[in-house]
């Protein structure tokens, strides 16, 4: 395959920020709307002075070898944001219809702790705390559900929370 040659469809340009000794790499955009963007950003944020000659070229190029995560594509962005969207809507409605077996022992124990509260409510009385016995624990070491960044003595206490409610 020849590197040089533009594949249809596979065109993106190379943006460069011209001084007057240097020729500057600023990145791999897909469309007019990617790198104008840049642009607007860059004139506003980095102001050049004005007795110096600097411009911004592009280059367009084949975008056969470059990483997809290096082109900067925006409309290919919004679409995966969509589609994330989409799909985790569609897992929540999913859990929602067909939940696991932990989900409804939750929402079972969950039902009886608001029944529990009202009742002692009703009797204006304050809500005893739950004896250990009674209390719903979750797996405590289950590894998705514990946070990564914990010491010690934060991940002791996360494990203990459920104890001291």
């Amino acid at each position: 395959m020849n590197p040089y040659a533009l594949n249809p469809g596979g065109i993106v340009y190379a943006l460069y920020k011209v001084y007057p000794k240097k020729r500057w790499f600023l990145g791999y955009y897909r469309a007019e709307e990617d790198y104008m963007a840049e642009i607007r950003w860059l004139e506003q944020h980095e102001p050049d002075p004005k007795e110096y000659d600097i411009w911004f070229e592009l280059d367009e190029m084949s975008d056969y070898g470059i990483p997809s995560y290096q082109i900067l594509d925006a409309q290919r962005d919004r679409e995966i944001a969509q589609r994330k969207k989409t799909v985790e809507r569609l897992r929540r409605k999913f859990r929602k219809r067909h939940p696991t077996y932990e989900d409804i022992e939750y929402r079972k124990y969950r039902a009886r702790e608001k029944r529990r509260i009202r009742r002692y409510q009703k009797k204006g009385k304050p809500v005893p705390p739950r004896p250990l016995n009674r209390r719903y624990f979750p797996e405590l070491l289950k590894c998705d559900q514990l946070p990564l960044m914990l010491t010690p003595a934060a991940g002791i206490k996360f494990a203990l929370r459920y104890l001291y409610k």
